[in-house]
């Protein structure tokens, strides 16, 4: 809690917060769940917990992206994924998750799109496509 609210200062005084958003964690709590998508053709496990934290906080959440154009040069890329800072609709107990999953169907769009146009740029090592509990698909 001390965390969330310290986050939640620095957003209120004008400051930005990044995640990486792309990673799921062994034991997951109740704060977050995984949603498998498919990525690139096969299932793969995304954390919805970032953005979880940002329907909390009532807070705008962007994808953003480094891409690597040679040498010393880099264009960032942003685009808006959900505002959640508008308020929930009155009486619909799934409105949240709803937006929530939206926002994870959005950010896994984006990565798959920028991954198809710039196929060797995704500086990535985490494995996408093990099962929930960690460890690597047998055909991967």
């Amino acid at each position: 809690p001390g965390a969330m609210l310290a986050l939640r200062r620095w957003l209120d005084d004008g400051g930005m917060a990044g995640m990486l958003a792309d990673r799921t964690l062994p034991n997951q709590s109740e704060r977050a769940r995984v949603a498998t998508i498919d990525f690139l053709g096969r299932p793969a496990h995304f954390s919805d917990g970032p953005f979880r934290l940002a329907a909390m906080l009532r807070r705008p959440l962007f994808f953003m992206a480094g891409v690597y154009l040679g040498g010393n040069r880099y264009e960032l890329r942003f685009a808006q994924l959900a505002d959640f800072g508008a308020e929930p609709v009155a009486g619909d107990a799934l409105e949240p998750d709803r937006r929530i999953r939206a926002a994870l169907d959005a950010y896994v769009s984006q990565l798959a799109s920028l991954c198809a146009e710039r196929p060797y740029n995704w500086f990535n090592f985490y494995d996408f496509w093990s099962d929930a509990s960690g460890s690597a698909d047998d055909d991967a």
